[in-house]
């Protein structure tokens, strides 16, 4: 449930979640704060590179502290998956340069002073909050602690158990609390998150429950008033002219509910996105959603008609992709990304199956050509592009280009 950037990339959301902001500020926050600790503790640290061999400070300095530099600068401008990558690569370094210091000091040679590296063992074990669940960080901090501790016992000359339980202790209480505090919060952004996305889907399919009211009720409306008002007076031998206009004007009423020239009913971009996800988890519980907002995203509006379109065609593609794409009953992963523009959608459906050779499709098989690229084609402003090869998964790809340029 809470804690952990693999949390964050498994449930994207359409907007920068609660879960994505709070990671990267903590991040940030972390490698700033390695970082000023090592100028603050830069004199001891000199101090105690004296008194061991010389290639070991700076090679631990260059390789924990420097680690907290990039963690601070992927937390600003990287992607979440290299975030996690730079987090774990921490986690790593902090161990090796407590090993490899028995290697460059001799038992004791630091004169009864606790090393530099046993002292920043907080830092590595919230940087192991940040990246994995608290049964991970629990883990993983007992082996930081236990490692640290007893090379620092090594350095400065303390061989007997209480002094290894004190030095323990020490560390674990001062560690424990730093680490629970990111828990509890990731914790709370986790649930803040799984909230909103309930509240979001809750509302979308509200909305499109109530668009397709809308439409049932027009359509009806259409019939009764167009066709069987037509027919009625057809039947009842009325003047021809005035029945020839009432007819065309049926008619150009009924082509333009089924082109969606005259529907007026819009989703907003939140909407059209949330109602995209819902379509998409309906048509494969296991495909992960994401969504992407570009500058002006939030100035697009969606008609239902457009929006039903996108999601018939994206839901034929999870369809097809879970019938064909795991013939050879391998795991496959599936994905839906729906980017949002200031005049439009583009939503791409992509899997990592065994793919297929598009252009030796039977023509029996329609559901490509029909229910993907034939829909998207009468959509006006919409287009669709299939990619695929065999071994290397499948690609479907669907946009939409709003005719408001207003």
């Amino acid at each position: 449930m809470a804690g952990g950037i693999g949390g964050v990339l498994t449930r994207p959301r359409d907007r920068i979640r609660a879960t994505e902001r709070v990671t990267r500020s903590l991040a940030c926050t972390l490698g700033l704060g390695s970082a000023i600790y090592g100028f603050m503790d830069f004199p001891e640290i000199v101090q105690q590179a004296v008194q061991i061999e010389p290639w070991w400070t700076p090679a631990a300095v260059v390789a924990f502290f420097g680690s907290g530099l990039v963690i601070s600068y992927v937390a600003v401008r990287g992607e979440l998956s290299a975030l996690r990558r730079v987090l774990i690569a921490l986690l790593g370094i902090y161990l090796v340069c407590c090993l490899t210091l028995p290697l460059a000091a001799e038992f004791g040679s630091l004169d009864g002073k606790s090393a530099w590296i046993w002292r920043v063992a907080p830092i590595a074990i919230v940087a192991a909050a940040l990246t994995w669940r608290p049964a991970g960080t629990a883990a993983y901090g007992l082996l930081a602690g236990v490692v640290s501790t007893a090379v620092n016992c090594y350095a400065v000359g303390e061989s007997g158990f209480l002094g290894f339980a004190e030095f323990l202790v020490r560390n674990s209480c001062s560690a424990s609390v730093f680490a629970w505090v990111v828990v509890c919060a990731m914790r709370a952004t986790v649930l803040l998150d799984e909230a909103s996305a309930r509240a979001e889907k809750e509302a979308a399919v509200t909305a499109a429950n109530a668009a397709r009211a809308r439409e049932r009720s027009r359509f009806a409306a259409l019939i009764h008033d167009g066709v069987l008002s037509t027919l009625l007076d057809a039947s009842r031998g009325q003047e021809s002219r005035s029945l020839s206009a009432q007819a065309r004007r049926t008619l150009r009423e009924i082509n333009e509910f089924r082109s969606g020239e005259g529907d007026r009913t819009v989703f907003d971009e939140a909407t059209a996105t949330g109602f995209l996800r819902v379509s998409a988890l309906q048509a494969g519980r296991t495909v992960r959603f994401t969504s992407r907002r570009t500058p002006g995203a939030a100035e697009l509006s969606v008609p239902v008609a457009a929006a039903e379109s996108i999601a018939a065609a994206m839901s034929e593609s999870i369809r097809n992709s879970i019938r064909h794409a795991g013939a050879c009953g391998g795991a496959v992963d599936r994905e839906v990304t729906a980017t949002v523009e200031r005049r439009g959608l583009r939503v791409e459906i992509a899997d990592d199956g065994v793919g297929f050779e598009p252009d030796s499709v039977p023509a029996h098989r329609m559901g490509v050509a029909l229910s993907i690229l034939g829909r998207m084609a009468e959509l006006p402003g919409g287009a669709a592009a299939v990619e695929s090869a065999r071994g290397r998964g499948t690609k479907v790809t669907l946009t939409w280009a709003s005719d408001d340029r207003g």
